[in-house]
């Protein structure tokens, strides 16, 4: 019986030892200023519909890029077009192109079975430094069976991954 009541008060510390674990979520570009410009990637080519799902994409890709910047303690701008953008010491400028989006055949989905087609965006970005540098510019990809939503935050992830480390450096 005291082996079990030791081992109960063991198991407790452990948990409480746990749960008093801090994560350091401490970002060093934490303060920096990011204008986000986000562009639908339209072509002469695309009808009606298909302007529409990229405009949609985009707007949520936006949306969700903005939020997980200001999460990550970045004071965010949101710009609509590049000659908004005024290089400066601290203000930096995002700009990501969707390149192409096809979004998931629900039809042949249902009718030849799950993983037939997936959702695949992709995009380039650009981060230019305040003194008007390009730090990086780069293509980014994400092929999915889930939802477009699920494409944009995981290219959204990963470029705020980039953003930070490049950042970082200079």
């Amino acid at each position: 019986m005291r082996f079990i009541g030791l081992l109960g008060l063991l198991v407790l510390a452990l948990v409480i030892a746990g749960c008093g674990h801090q994560r350091s979520n401490v970002n060093s570009a934490a303060g920096e200023a990011v204008a986000v410009l986000v562009d639908p990637g339209f072509t002469a080519n695309m009808d009606g519909a298909a302007e529409a799902q990229c405009r949609q994409v985009a707007d949520f890709m936006r949306k969700d890029l903005v939020s997980r910047l200001e999460r990550q303690g970045y004071e965010v701008e949101v710009l609509h077009q590049r000659s908004e953008f005024t290089p400066a010491t601290g203000q930096h400028l995002l700009m990501v192109q969707i390149e192409s989006y096809a979004p998931e055949s629900k039809t042949a989905r249902t009718l030849v079975g799950f993983g037939t087609e997936s959702t695949s965006l992709d995009t380039t970005y650009t981060i230019v430094h305040g003194d008007g540098k390009t730090l990086v510019s780069a293509t980014d990809s994400v092929g999915s069976g889930r939802d477009w939503k699920f494409c944009c935050r995981a290219l959204n992830e990963r470029l705020i991954k980039v953003l930070a480390s490049e950042l970082a450096k200079h």
